[in-house]
């Protein structure tokens, strides 16, 4: 996954926060806010409408946000999509087919198979047994996930050379001593002996997920995986949106940079 698919992806994530918050927009109450002061310097909210008007202002200030947050969406989308329109895409496939006639290849690697045999980089599938029909947000790279938001974080552990294994067994040891299972949503193998943990969190809302998580933070956290020791935890909004630029960000801050660190500190063995 090269950085013209991040913009694609980031541009339909825009695109469907627009959307949503012009649906919004539209069921807010008509009319505005003017803010005046007294003398004193003390202020109060005007609006014609009822007698009491304190929901009132709490949806309109609610309908000015939307406003505003449109406003930027669209700014940011025009400046995304004249930005794609001058990028161009670096994966084998679309290059060689703007290639002239006499230089295409029937048969040419992809960019992504060499970079992964190479660097000796690996994923695994899902071992999880739980609703596995859930499976349905596939990745450029053939790995099966959950959600918009896992699948998206697969594709930039991909694209910066991360080995990892999506929803692998781990078992856990309870206070009593009993073994649990559980399946991190990704378990990144950096160095021997040290796994790192990513959980993507979604559908808050849902009681019995809620306390399903609350369950597997306490098991974690007594078995020595939390943040920011070895644990980083994402959350999908509401309405399953993800925050792309965020997960770019924290990955490419924290992963990488982590990972020269132990690499610099266990260099690999000498044959």
């Amino acid at each position: 996954m090269d950085q013209y698919e991040i913009l694609e992806r980031q541009i339909d994530y825009e695109r469907f926060l627009l959307h949503t918050f012009r649906e919004r927009l539209a069921a807010c109450p008509p009319g505005y806010l003017r803010y005046k002061t007294d003398r004193k310097g003390r202020g109060e909210y005007y609006h014609k409408l009822p007698d009491d008007p304190s929901p009132l202002i709490r949806e309109l200030k609610y309908k000015r946000l939307l406003q505003e947050a449109i406003r930027r969406l669209e700014l940011n989308l025009r400046g995304r999509e004249k930005y794609r329109k001058a990028c161009l895409p670096t994966d084998f496939d679309s290059i060689n087919a703007s290639l002239p006639p006499a230089y295409r290849s029937a048969d040419v690697p992809t960019e992504d198979k060499d970079l992964w045999q190479k660097n000796g980089q690996f994923f695994t599938q899902s071992e999880n047994p739980y609703h596995r029909e859930r499976l349905i947000y596939p990745t450029t790279f053939g790995l099966m996930t959950r959600s918009r938001g896992e699948a998206y974080i697969a594709e930039i552990l991909h694209a910066n050379q991360f080995s990892f294994h999506y929803e692998k067994k781990l078992f856990l040891l309870d206070d009593d001593g009993t073994q649990k299972i559980r399946y991190p949503d990704f378990t990144l193998p950096m160095i021997p002996e040290y796994n790192f943990f990513i959980e993507n969190k979604g559908m808050y809302q849902n009681d019995e997920y809620r306390q399903r998580d609350e369950e597997t933070m306490r098991l974690y956290h007594l078995n020595g995986i939390y943040p920011p020791k070895n644990l980083l935890i994402f959350m999908d909004g509401p309405n399953g949106e993800f925050h792309a630029d965020s997960i770019l960000q924290t990955i490419q801050g924290i992963l990488i940079p982590l990972r020269t660190l132990l690499t610099s500190q266990n260099p690999p063995a000498r044959r």
